[in-house]
């Protein structure tokens, strides 16, 4: 993961722009990452490092975990990119699945959180599989491969308290 590079070091500075904690230089990063790459369509390229992400803005979940990671690491927060599992109500065609996804994790100085720029927001449907402190796609995939030899034979349904009481 290429994180020196000087011109992610410099977008990273005047994206986060006086922020300090390090959750809230994340979100905004996270912010940034998802509107510099959704301008063109989502790009399956492979695996794309931090530096071919940002000049190209083309990539999938994986290229902006690596692009976020790197410029939080620009910024001296901790990055790891994680790769497993995201529930999607519809993904190429099909309803109700689990899909392989790739966000990151940053240390916020309490723990680890995680943010995740190509979906916009982290939530419970998140399941982890494999964690790489530098973005190494070898253990990523080990993670979606993982991924893969599992069923999911059934699931709960997560309600907010509101929404339960209603039911």
């Amino acid at each position: 993961m290429n994180f020196e590079d000087s011109r992610l070091a410099a977008r990273a500075q005047r994206v986060a722009l006086g922020a300090t904690e390090p959750s809230l230089i994340m979100r905004r990063l996270a912010n940034y990452v998802r509107g510099h790459m959704s301008v063109q369509r989502i790009d399956m390229l492979g695996y794309g490092s931090a530096l071919e992400a940002f000049r190209s803005r083309r990539g999938d979940c994986t290229e902006y975990a690596v692009l976020l990671a790197a410029m939080g690491r620009a910024l001296g927060v901790p990055t790891r990119v994680v790769s497993g599992l995201v529930y999607s109500r519809y993904f190429e065609g099909q309803r109700h699945v689990f899909v392989p996804h790739v966000w990151v994790q940053a240390w916020t100085g309490a723990g680890w959180q995680s943010f995740d720029a190509a979906l916009g927001q982290f939530d419970s449907t998140h399941l982890a599989f494999a964690v790489s402190e530098n973005g190494n796609p070898a253990e990523l995939f080990a993670g979606l491969n993982l991924a893969h030899e599992l069923r999911l034979t059934s699931a709960a349904r997560v309600l907010p308290r509101k929404a339960a009481a209603a039911n």
